[in-house]
């Protein structure tokens, strides 16, 4: 058995919280999925990044589920979905004229946010694809 642990950030970027039925939907999806969940909404645990000298804190929510085997297309899935899911602002953008390896970088960033505003915000041209 594998333990499997999804963290969430409470607040977008702005500071502004998720909903409660954000988390809740997660719940279902794994629930559905799986034999069961456990979801840590009520008392949230506190993440910090070091990023140099720089760190960075949030309030997460955690949650679990126990899998027999760890099937990585079908994680790789949902963490795609819970990304587009728990974005900053739930705008997004197609920005144009990202160096691949600019992008590579940002994709592999531990601190999306953090890369995004230091990399990404007022120097490249975008245009707003979605509204959440």
């Amino acid at each position: 058995m594998h333990l499997v642990q999804i963290l969430l950030p409470r607040a977008d970027n702005t500071g502004q919280p998720f909903g409660r039925d954000d988390f809740d939907r997660v719940k279902e999806d794994l629930a559905s999925r799986f034999d069961g969940v456990t979801a840590y909404l009520r008392a949230p645990a506190e993440g910090q990044w070091q990023d140099g000298e720089r760190s960075s804190k949030d309030d997460i929510v955690i949650i679990e589920v126990m899998v027999e085997d760890i099937d990585l297309p079908d994680w790789r899935k949902r963490r795609a979905e819970l990304e587009r899911r728990f974005v900053a602002s739930g705008k997004r953008y197609d920005y144009e004229a990202v160096p691949p390896e600019t992008y590579a970088a940002f994709r592999n960033a531990f601190v999306k946010g953090r890369f995004f505003n230091d990399q990404f915000r007022d120097r490249f041209g975008h245009r707003l694809i979605a509204e959440a």
